[in-house]
C-alpha cells in the first residue's frame, strides 16, 4: 500500500527513478536478498518478477526509506559497494555472481567476520573456511563453516552455522571428513575423531568452537 501511494503521488526518489530499464532493475533487486526479511524476499521473488518498472521502483525506494529514513541513496550506494566487493572476491564461481554464493550472501548480510580459519591445503578434510563473528545480527559469537567437497577452486558452500537463522548441519564434522578419494570416509582411518587436521594439527571441531 506505501508502494502504490508513492507511486500516485510521484514521490519516488530520484535514485530510483534512475532505474529506467526493468531487467536491470530486477537484477538490482535481487541483490537486497540477503539482507531482505522473509516477506520481502517473497515480494522480489513472486510479485516483483513479473512486475512492470514503477511498481519495482517504488518497492526499492520503500526498502531503503524504511531502513534509512534519513539517507535512502546513500544507504543504497554503501551497499551496492558491499555488492561489488562480494562480486569481486567470490565471484569466481561457475553461472553466479559472487553476491549470489553463500560466502557472499552471509557477507553481506552480516558483514565482515572477525576472524577467519582457512584450511585450504595440507588437511586430510575437505578444503574448508570457519567465519567467526562476535555480532551477526542479533546473536552474539556466531560461527560460520564453508567447505568445497571437490578441490580448491571450486565454490566453497555453507556445510554449518551455530547461527539460529543459518543453515544448521549435525553431521558437518563427518561431511567434512569425506574426500572425492573413490570410498566412503567410514572406510577410512580419516574417520577416527583423534585424527588431527594435518595442516593445523587441531581438529576443525577445535578450530570451529575454538576459533583464533
Amino acid at each position: 500500500a506505501d508502494q502504490d501511494a508513492a507511486v500516485a503521488a510521484g514521490s519516488l526518489s530520484p535514485f530510483v527513478l534512475a532505474f529506467t530499464d526493468r531487467d536491470t532493475l530486477y537484477a538490482a533487486l535481487e541483490t537486497l536478498l540477503p539482507i531482505a526479511d522473509a516477506g520481502e524476499r517473497r515480494t522480489i521473488e513472486y510479485t516483483l518478477s513479473g512486475a512492470e518498472l514503477r511498481p519495482m521502483q517504488a518497492f526499492l525506494d520503500q526498502f531503503w526509506t524504511v531502513r534509512q529514513p534519513a539517507d535512502p541513496e546513500g544507504a543504497w550506494l554503501e551497499y551496492r559497494r558491499e555488492v561489488g566487493i562480494a562480486d569481486f572476491e567470490y565471484g569466481s564461481c561457475p553461472n553466479r555472481e559472487g553476491h549470489e554464493t553463500d560466502m557472499g550472501w552471509i557477507l553481506l548480510r552480516y558483514g565482515r567476520p572477525n576472524t577467519i580459519v582457512q584450511r585450504h591445503n595440507g588437511t586430510q578434510y575437505s578444503p574448508y573456511e570457519i567465519w567467526h563473528y562476535h555480532k551477526a545480527g542479533q546473536f552474539n559469537n556466531r560461527r560460520f563453516l564453508f567447505y568445497t567437497p571437490q578441490v580448491v577452486g571450486e565454490c566453497f558452500e555453507l556445510l554449518h552455522s551455530d547461527h539460529p537463522q543459518e543453515l544448521r548441519n549435525a553431521d558437518w564434522l563427518d561431511i567434512l571428513k569425506t574426500r572425492e578419494l573413490g570410498h566412503s570416509a567410514s572406510e577410512t582411518s580419516i574417520n577416527q575423531l583423534g585424527r588431527r587436521d594435518t595442516c593445523s594439527r587441531e581438529e576443525p571441531e577445535d578450530l570451529f568452537f575454538n576459533p583464533r
